[in-house]
This record gives C-alpha cells, sequence and structure tokens, in this order.
C-alpha cells in the first residue's frame, strides 16, 4: 500500500508479546479488559501509560515511576526494548498506581476522587471542602485504586462504627481492653492540643505511665473509633475525627465491652 501510494514506508519496530502472570497468552481475566474496566477501579491515566511503557521497555538504571510522558519519550530507545516476553501483572499495575496517586496535589485527588467516593456512598459532596482534605490526606498514602476509598475512610463518615467481628475478637477481647480504653478515653476527654502531636504525646504518656506495650492502647482505640484494625494513622486520624466523635465512639465500644 506505502508502495502504492507512492510513499515511502517507515521503519518498523515490534514490542515483545504480552503474556498473562500464568505465562500465556493475555486473556481478560489477566488483565485484556476494556480502558472502561480500568476507569472504573479508579486507575489513572498516568498510571497505566506509565505500567504499559515498561512491558518490553526499561531504562538502563530500570526507573519504574515516571513524573510525565515528555520524561518517557526523553528517555525512551529501541536499544532498550527486549526480544522476550512481557508478562503483565496486575499487583504491579495497582502498585504503580498508588504512586502516581500520591503524587497528586490534594485538591486535585479530592476532585478525582468525588465520583468515586458518591460510588461509594461516602456523602462527600456536601462536607466542608478543608476537612474533606484532611481526611484525603490520610488515605492518599494507603490507596492502591481510587475506587478502594470507601473501604479506606468510610469510617469518618457514619454515625454509628460498624465493628469488623475479626477486630473485636483480636482486639477488645485481649485480657485488660476495656481497661486501657477507659483510661485512654479519660486521658483524651481533658487533651486541649487535639493536633496529632497531642494527641501521640498523650497516648504515648499514659503507655509510659501504665507500663505496657503500645499496642496494648493503640490498638483499642484504634477499632473503637474506626472499627478496623488497619488504616490511616492512629494519632492523625483520631485528630481529623475531633474530640466529641472520638469520646462518642469510645463510649459506644466500652458499652459493648465487658468491664
Amino acid at each position: 500500500l506505502y508502495g502504492a501510494l507512492g510513499f515511502t514506508p517507515p521503519r518498523f519496530a515490534h514490542l515483545p508479546m504480552i503474556l498473562g502472570s500464568d505465562g500465556k497468552k493475555l486473556s481478560k481475566r489477566e488483565g485484556a479488559r476494556s480502558l472502561t474496566w480500568y476507569r472504573r477501579r479508579g486507575f489513572l491515566p498516568s498510571a497505566i501509560v506509565n505500567y504499559l511503557s515498561l512491558l518490553g521497555w526499561s531504562t538502563s538504571d530500570s526507573q519504574q515511576v515516571f513524573d510525565s510522558t515528555g520524561e518517557l519519550i526523553e528517555k525512551f530507545s529501541l536499544e532498550r526494548v527486549g526480544k522476550t516476553a512481557a508478562t503483565f501483572d496486575m499487583k504491579k499495575l495497582e502498585w504503580m498506581n498508588g504512586q502516581h496517586i500520591r503524587k497528586l496535589p490534594v485538591p486535585q485527588l479530592r476532585e478525582t476522587l468525588l465520583p468515586y467516593m458518591k460510588r461509594a456512598g461516602l456523602p462527600a459532596e456536601g462536607a466542608d471542602p478543608a476537612w474533606l482534605d484532611e481526611v484525603i490526606a490520610l488515605a492518599q498514602q494507603r490507596l492502591p485504586t481510587l475506587s478502594r476509598i470507601g473501604e479506606v475512610i468510610d469510617f469518618f463518615f457514619v454515625e454509628e462504627v460498624v465493628f469488623d467481628p475479626a477486630a473485636v475478637e483480636k482486639v477488645f477481647k485481649k485480657e485488660g481492653a476495656s481497661r486501657v480504653l477507659k483510661q485512654a478515653r479519660d486521658r483524651l476527654s481533658g487533651l486541649e492540643d487535639f493536633s496529632p502531636a497531642g494527641v501521640e504525646k498523650a497516648c504515648r504518656d499514659l503507655i509510659a505511665e501504665l507500663g505496657i506495650k503500645g499496642g496494648q492502647l493503640t490498638h483499642p482505640v484504634r477499632v473503637a473509633v474506626t472499627g478496623k484494625t488497619m488504616g490511616p494513622g492512629l494519632f492523625e486520624l483520631v485528630s481529623v475525627l475531633g474530640k466529641d466523635q472520638v469520646l462518642r465512639r469510645i463510649d459506644q465500644a466500652l458499652e459493648m465491652l465487658p468491664q
């Protein structure tokens, strides 16, 4: 066709084949899905471009995360294109997506997250933007994809904490959990500086006074205020929740604990 039209054919170069993690031809189960699928699950365009660029090509220093398409173009060379088949790894794509999420300014991330928060049933649109930015900043370090936002920050938007049964079994049923939680509640109730640094100092001072390990206090407090054993930094999230909310949630937890 090029010859018939009087054009000089370009030089062609081929990337190696892309295989699934099972070593077979890429399938829908392994990643060959539509662009809509990736968008709905909260993969950023920059992360997709970054990841696809590294399937069959690499830099001399094995750089993984690129700040822009321009940087990719600048560093690309045909000599670094491999000949062996590349492997599509969804876990690595999620990791890379998380790296790109962390690079976003918080206000931009907030606007990007709003549709995903709405889909997760979180009433974020009516929330104070400044407070919401604090919440999102806490979640930013833990998000692999935007669609996971609900499971990371849902406890900020509930009136009554929903306790994970496994968390209750693991933390609340330990001997002394109720006593330590009550003492933490008393210490926090008298705290004037409810900043992350102020909350941390109060908790660490109490831990030292009681002669206990840090987790014996921080774990019950975390489960009491979030219902979970994992999540953003405890002292930061306690500060963002605010004293009234934190005390109310600890009281709720104490009511269900054996005294």
